[in-house]
């Protein structure tokens, strides 16, 4: 499957994804899979931004950062958004 997150918009993403996130613990294990099996991209520039804008880290840590390790930080948000949310479309407002 092919998902292009978008800035400013919403972004549906897929129930199995969301579901594929274990409840506790790490998920590195699913987020390699969903990254690993399917083609999701997110614009460099609006992943920087959006991470900034939440708090995630420092605009100058996540320059450093390639563009599949953005990705799946945004990705990774996203989905524990929805899963919170009770919904499978997400918002990346910047």
């Amino acid at each position: 499957m092919k998902l292009t997150i978008k800035p400013n918009g919403v972004t549906e993403l897929p129930q199995d994804w969301i579901d594929s996130l274990p409840n506790w613990g790490a998920c590195d294990n699913a987020m390699f899979d969903i990254m690993e099996w399917n083609k999701v991209n997110c614009d460099r520039f609006a992943a920087i931004q959006y991470l900034v804008d939440i708090g995630y880290a420092e605009r100058e840590d996540l320059e450093s950062e390639d563009d599949y390790t953005l990705t799946q930080r945004v990705l990774w948000i996203a989905l524990l958004d929805c899963r919170e949310n009770k919904s499978t479309e997400w918002y990346m407002g910047l």
